[in-house]
């Protein structure tokens, strides 16, 4: 009896959003939420009471964090990818529907959004960005691989035709390739972790045409290989790949979208592993420089849950002394009693939040029932 309570309660989303008639999970479904039931708790929460406007319905967004009404595109993908691996069908409609709505005219979105009265673009600065871009296709993508529907199909194929110009011609030794760029504003930025990105959208999208895009990206992505690890991307200015930095995600997302480059994992824990307040990684390193502090690198949770499931693709049971199950473990005491992990630890960092976060919860999510998004 109790056993079939929870599994009911596990259907049950906020109010607004419940739904009539609920489609019977698989096996995978219904393990996936009762090993995350917690981080679907706080996931569910985070809904926009406000109507997205157009022609998809009902249409939501979730704010991003608890103390904040802005919802980051890249968070509406990461919470639609859990909601559909969970079998939540309509709660990842909710969010899909409103990414549908908000499309532009030429397939891109905006890098984030505040609802209210209307909805308005709060990155001027930036503009459409392509790794958020290409994590609104992925979550397309899984929503029809899950439930064998093309909903999504044709604001997925726009997004990856709008990708598709903006590739440019890069140069690098004997490989010549076709990479996207980071976006208009930054036109000569060609980050390796978009690349990454677009590589699992163009490569599971429906379109043969958006398929053959693929290998291109991978071929980018590996001629920005370094021995020990990935650079972060190539400056079309400098004709150079940029060596002056390093960041976490493009090595574990390297490991999760290609199944290969596992020594850059090694090279996550020997430049980005601290053990305070928690054992954990934060996001950046100047490569091949030792840091002055880091006392402003809070341990960052979206990073540390995806080094951790590359950690566990690759087998690697430890980081500098510390299990994965460790490691885990740590990260898990940061967890609120609605299961919101924070985005980040405490710091004089103004860009990493200590507000439960759709990032930090939806990371978790994947570690917990074992889901690679580059790989649904």
């Amino acid at each position: 009896m109790k056993y079939v309570l929870l599994v009911a309660l596990l259907f049950i989303g906020p109010a607004p959003y419940r739904a009539a008639a609920v489609d019977l999970p698989t096996d995978h479904q219904l393990a996936a939420r009762l090993l995350g039931v917690g981080q679907l708790t706080y996931l569910l929460e985070q809904f926009s009471p406000v109507t997205v406007r157009g022609h998809a319905q009902p249409a939501h967004l979730v704010f991003s964090y608890s103390d904040s009404k802005r919802s980051y595109t890249y968070d509406q993908a990461w919470a639609a990818l859990a909601f559909t691996w969970a079998g939540h069908r309509r709660e990842a409609e909710l969010i899909l529907n409103a990414l549908s709505n908000l499309q532009s005219p030429v397939g891109s979105w905006k890098f984030s959004y505040e609802p209210g009265q209307k909805l308005l673009s709060v990155d001027a600065e930036t503009g459409p960005i392509s790794g958020a871009i290409a994590w609104v296709v992925m979550a397309m993508n899984a929503y029809r691989l899950q439930y064998g529907l093309g909903t999504y199909d044709v604001a997925a194929e726009r997004a990856l035709d709008y990708l598709a110009g903006q590739r440019v011609a890069v140069e690098w030794g004997d490989t010549h390739t076709h990479p996207i760029r980071f976006s208009p504003q930054r036109p000569s930025v060609v980050s390796v972790e978009h690349n990454l990105d677009a590589y699992s959208a163009f490569l599971n999208s429906k379109l043969p045409r958006h398929q053959q895009i693929a290998p291109d990206l991978r071929k980018y992505v590996e001629s920005m290989w370094d021995t020990t690890h990935f650079h972060a991307g190539f400056d079309l200015d400098a004709k150079a790949p940029n060596r002056s930095e390093l960041y976490l995600d493009t090595q574990s997302w390297g490991v999760l979208a290609l199944g290969a480059y596992y020594s850059g994992l090694e090279t996550s824990c020997d430049h980005f592993f601290k053990t305070d307040p928690v054992a954990g990684f934060f996001d950046y390193h100047p490569a091949n420089r030792e840091l002055a502090s880091t006392s402003d690198h809070p341990v960052w949770t979206e990073g540390s849950f995806g080094m951790l499931l590359a950690m566990e693709a690759a087998q690697m049971p430890e980081c500098r002394g510390k299990t994965r199950a460790q490691i885990l473990a740590g990260l898990e005491t940061l967890t609120n009693t609605k299961g919101g992990v924070p985005y980040a630890t405490p710091s004089s960092n103004r860009d990493f939040s200590q507000s439960p976060s759709i990032a930090g919860t939806a990371w978790l999510y994947f570690l917990k029932v074992g889901f690679n998004p580059f790989k649904p």
